[in-house]
């Protein structure tokens, strides 16, 4: 039995997905805030770099409301081209939709020690380089808006599969509710990052257990539902599955933590900073243990009360108008060994230490970077944005059609040598990580989303096609043309008559309803009654060969044991084969994941391929070609020869109009391809007598058991 979704206008895969967006969007606003204030040009006045934070509001603003409207854009397309999705897809949906929830509260786990400056971040992944913001509003609200959307690009993929087959609210309240959980965590983190280091410790523990446990839940809860749609709904597969999943969840979790905080501290022992002066006098006790990193991210709340706390002192008149000064050592010392708030305002940047013998070299630096920028700031004109685009590809990458190949290598390696220097080789390899698992899985839903639209747009077709494409087959067919022998075993005269009155003058028994086809041979009859309990099965087996080998490789099969149709029967039986490959692939797929690839089963209200097959190849070769349908051309179905198949079908189908026992022809075979070998000599040597096989006694030395030799 398929589990029903409790909650259908949810969704906890979307609703996850944006509570990621707005901890990592922010973190971009914050990284641009704090880059425009360490530039020479942005931070020249404070009337610039007020413009700049204006410049970086307005156009992640920009980014934002622009891709939540493609976001809309493509989930009102995805939804309408999925209306009326097959309900078992629906609930792998569901499954998958926790799964992904799960996924994502995993991932959050991870990032917040990073955020409450417990875990080790690299600068590459908490500073955005002031090198790239430009001294223009143009080149500024470019990259903002490109970094912005980058985030939203990273669950655009994501998004796809959930929108298939959703309702009108599903979308925009699932996406409301994961903006409010986002927000949430970006508090909890806000708060916690103001308390001192064992509270901090105490709350960051708290809040990765919550997300654990509530990721494993999902996990749990996704499994049992695609196990139920697959059939293994049994108390002790859901106990083993369940109890399979939760152990690997557990096992990812605590490795993926483990290896953080191994790293961490790693990097803590290799990066001990230097607390003497040059005459190796100590500066603070070597007791005291510094940040783990020089830079963290800015969260959308610690952004808002930044901007309040700024207001507040004006308010009051407290604000300082005062430079920032080089911290005394008695303050690094009571910053290090206390570790209070870990907030600060966008001027200042708490976390990083300068030290006295590095001071008077880094204004040397500051100064040099003021005047080259005084001296060329007017005489750089506004790049275009094609020129932009180009250079944050070559950034990437090498790419020919707007920059010179072996100049943007060489140019690439120079300005990432000292970022690559800072980045470890853990660091890159958890980046390789992602981006190679975001590319498969992005690719994957893509795949998945292509296979629903595709499917829903051939059953719709099917929808409609069915209907008349059976009144045209079988509504008249006991009153029309019949398929008749006149008794004589192997030797026996197959042909056509009018009707069954015809058939009856003539001396002759009706074999099957409809004319005589490629199959309304005494050989293939046989076959078409024989395997009658399999044949559906092997004939897909056969179709997928389609795929590769071609109409050849699809008629060889189907002219091998344990078929063994003749050529020109198994010629109409290929192009049947190749005309469902073509109209009904999609469903096909889609029978692949939701493993109804062999229900043949054809119901009211349900699409599987056999039914599109029956819609779009039976009557015509495809509809509206003009050229002769299956039925037509192989003539005996085993509709027409009212033989009970594999496949299901309506009693009015059935033709009634047989007047032979089948089993009396040909014998009580067969319930698989084993059965079929061995009788299958028996058949031979019935032919070669002209017997048939309730004549099988008068074959020389042969018993029979049961109808079997």
């Amino acid at each position: 039995m398929v589990v029903q979704e409790s909650w259908p206008n949810y969704s906890t895969g979307i609703m996850s997905l944006f509570a990621y967006l707005v901890p990592h969007v922010s973190i971009e606003i914050g990284k641009y805030r704090r880059a425009v204030s360490k530039s020479a040009h942005w931070s020249a006045t404070e009337e610039r770099l007020e413009e700049a934070y204006r410049h970086i509001l307005r156009s992640s603003a920009s980014a934002c409301l622009t891709f939540f409207l493609l976001i809309s854009l493509v989930a009102v397309v995805v939804a309408l081209t999925t209306k009326g999705l097959d309900q078992r897809m629906v609930d792998i949906i569901a499954g998958m939709s926790k799964y992904m929830a799960s996924a994502i509260f995993l991932f959050i786990s991870r990032k917040v020690p990073k955020w409450t400056n417990f875990y080790f971040s690299s600068p590459k992944e908490n500073h955005q380089s002031a090198k790239y913001l430009g001294s223009s509003e143009k080149v500024l609200k470019y990259h903002v808006f490109g970094s912005v959307g980058k985030q939203f690009m990273r669950v655009f993929f994501l998004l796809l599969p959930f929108y298939c087959g959703a309702n009108a609210a599903v979308i925009p309240f699932s996406a409301i509710m994961g903006i409010l959980v986002g927000f949430g965590i970006d508090v909890s983190i806000y708060f916690c990052r103001r308390e001192k280091r064992k509270k901090r410790l105490l709350m960051t523990i708290c809040i990765v257990l919550f997300l654990f446990f509530a990721g494993l839940a999902l996990f749990l809860y996704g499994t049992f539902y695609i196990i139920d749609v697959w059939g293994v709904a049994t108390s002790r597969g859901r106990a083993v599955a369940g109890s399979v999943m939760g152990i690997i969840y557990t096992v990812l979790a605590a490795a993926m933590h483990g290896a953080m905080w191994y790293w961490t501290k790693r990097h803590k022992e290799a990066n001990k900073p230097d607390l003497t002066d040059p005459d190796g006098r100590p500066y603070l006790s070597p007791a005291i243990s510094m940040p783990l990193h020089s830079r963290r991210n800015r969260l959308a709340t610690s952004l808002v009360m930044s901007k309040y706390n700024k207001r507040k002192q004006k308010r009051q008149g407290t604000a300082s108008s005062e430079p920032a000064s080089v911290p005394s050592m008695s303050k690094i010392a009571e910053s290090c060994s206390n570790e209070e708030s870990l907030e600060d305002d966008d001027n200042v940047e708490s976390e990083q230490v300068i030290y006295p013998q590095d001071t008077e070299k880094e204004s040397v630096v500051i100064d040099e970077e003021n005047a080259a920028n005084e001296v060329n700031k007017d005489e750089v004109s506004d790049p275009t944005y094609r020129q932009l685009i180009c250079e944050s590809i070559r950034r990437r990458c090498c790419c020919s059609s707007c920059c010179c190949c072996s100049r943007c290598k060489k140019q690439n390696k120079e300005e990432n040598n000292d970022e690559a220097e800072e980045t470890s080789r853990f660091d890159r390899f958890v980046d390789i990580l992602n981006k190679t698992l975001w590319v498969l899985v992005s690719l994957g839903f893509v795949f998945f989303v292509i296979v629903n639209i595709g499917a829903q747009a051939q059953a719709n077709n099917t929808f409609a096609l069915l209907g008349p494409a059976q009144l045209e087959l079988y509504g008249t067919f006991r009153n029309g043309t019949v398929c008749a022998f006149d008794d004589r075993g192997p030797q026996s005269n197959i042909t056509s008559f009018a009707n069954k009155e015809e058939a009856h003058d003539a001396g002759f028994k009706v074999l099957h309803c409809g004319g005589c086809g490629e199959c309304s041979s005494w050989e293939n009859l046989r076959i078409e009654w024989a395997t009658r309990k399999y044949l559906a099965q092997e004939s897909a087996r056969c179709a997928k060969k389609s795929l590769f080998g071609g109409a050849e490789s699809v008629n060889s099969c189907l002219e091998l044991p344990p078929i063994t149709f003749g050529y020109e029967c198994a010629m109409c039986w290929t192009r049947d084969i190749l005309c469902t490959k073509k109209y009904c692939a999609f469903i096909y797929l889609q029978s692949m994941l939701i493993n109804t690839v062999s229900n043949f089963a054809v119901e009211e209200g349900t699409i599987t391929s056999a039914v599109c097959e029956e819609a779009n190849c039976e009557l015509e070769d495809g509809h509206g070609s003009g050229e002769m349908g299956f039925v037509e051309c192989s003539g005996a179905t085993r509709r027409r020869m009212n033989i009970a198949s594999d496949i299901e079908r309506p009693e009015w189908q059935q033709c009634t109009n047989v007047e032979v026992d089948y089993d009396d022809l040909f014998g009580d075979c067969c319930d698989d391809g084993e059965d079929f070998s061995e009788t299958y000599p028996v058949w031979e040597e019935l032919d070669e007598a002209g017997l048939q096989w309730n004549q099988i006694s008068n074959l020389n030395g042969t018993n029979t058991v049961d109808g079997k030799i």
